[in-house]
Parts: C-alpha cells; structure tokens; sequence
C-alpha cells in the first residue's frame, strides 16, 4: 500500500465540550428597540466555538458573539418586535446550559393615558386612571404622581 500525504495537512481542528460554556441574560427589561446584552460564562473554553441566533416572533437571525475577557463573552440584541423571543448558543451543535434563553419583549411607548387626571387632587382620596396597554406586550406598568412639593409612587392595580 502506498502512502500519500494530503496537501495541506495536517489540519488544525477545534474541539470544543459545551459543558465549559453557560449563557445567562442580564437585561431587565426586555424592550423593543434597545440593546440587551447576554453574558456567556467560559470555563476552559473558547468563544470561537459558539454559534448563536435569535428567534423572534416573525424570523431568525445569526447574532455575534464578542469576545470580552478570557472567561466571558457578550451577545448584544435588540429585540425589533413585542413577543417571545428566543436566543439559541450553540457549541458543536449542542446547547450550552442556559440555551435557549426564552425572553418575552415589551414596548412601553405603546402605553397611554386613557383618561384625564382630575386637577385637583385631596390628600388622602382615590384617584382613577386608565391605562391601555394593548400591543405593549408583557412587563411591568409603574406610575408616578408629581405634586407641588414631591413625587409619590402611585399603587397600580
């Protein structure tokens, strides 16, 4: 048998084990058009190995993974559309723990004030608002009523 050698080789190759690598998010909220930066936690690994991705409610995209440290890489997305969405970090075609990362999407500019607050308020009295929120997805809604010489937390209910 003759022996030949492959042009090119030997060839590098990079193997990787999915178990050095977990993913977390660090945005709270999750809101239509600003940057979120996901955190993913390297333990012997290299970032070279991860592909990632982001599913929202109307299409897939690839998203970059940045390098930040030896120990740490970053993925930043913006979320263009209220709805679940879904981000995917692939190692060697397994998902790193925390993949897929399920995060729900709201926009707060799609909430108004339905009704006119009263002009004179009486310490100590209810007041009624309403808010609508329909399209601004899932979250949290906090108010704030400013007085002449403070700012109050208002109960949403």
């Amino acid at each position: 048998m003759m022996e030949c050698t492959v042009p090119g080789s030997p060839f590098k190759v990079l193997v990787a084990d999915p178990s050095k690598y977990s993913v977390s998010a660090t945005a709270k909220p999750f809101t239509v058009m600003k940057e979120t930066t996901i955190t993913i936690t390297i333990t012997g690994g290299d970032s070279q190995a991860l592909k990632a991705s982001a599913k929202s409610p109307n299409r897939v995209q690839e998203i970059a993974i940045f390098s930040f440290s030896m120990e740490t890489s970053i993925i930043k997305y913006t979320p263009t559309e209220v709805g679940q969405h879904t981000i995917v970090v692939m190692c060697d075609d397994e998902h790193i723990k925390g993949s897929p990362l399920n995060l729900s999407a709201s926009d707060p500019s799609r909430c108004f004030l339905v009704n006119a607050l009263p002009k004179h308020l009486q310490l100590g009295t209810t007041a009624f608002i309403n808010i609508e929120t329909k399209g601004a997805g899932l979250g949290e809604l906090a108010a704030k009523v400013q007085g002449t010489k403070s700012v109050h937390t208002a109960k949403v209910t």
